[in-house]
């Protein structure tokens, strides 16, 4: 039995790295492309880098970190909700039109 879990978790194993690489290798593909944008070239506007942040105390504390809660930031947040938001109202208006 020891054998056979054996080759089962290195058969495991190389199905892993297999479709690992082949995801990577994907990507790599897609991004030469055009089609996608790699996130490790993805830079990010407005946001200052973390030492940057502290010196000039923008982050100064649990208040300041809780990012969520910051006017600056709102808009990033705000388009989740509004997207959610906005599933539910039509949901909510699929429901009642089928309901009628």
């Amino acid at each position: 039995h020891l054998l056979v879990a054996a080759i089962v978790l290195v058969g495991l194993l190389f199905l892993k790295v297999t479709f690992t690489n082949w995801i990577k290798a994907g990507r790599w593909l897609l991004n030469m492309a055009g089609l996608i944008e790699d996130q490790d070239e993805a830079e990010l506007s407005g946001v200052p880098e973390f030492p940057v942040a502290v010196r000039t105390q923008l982050l100064v504390g649990e208040a300041s970190y809780a990012i969520q809660e910051q006017p600056s930031y709102a808009a990033a947040f705000a388009r989740t909700e509004d997207a959610v938001e906005d599933v539910l109202v039509q949901v909510g208006r699929g429901c009642g039109a089928a309901a009628v």
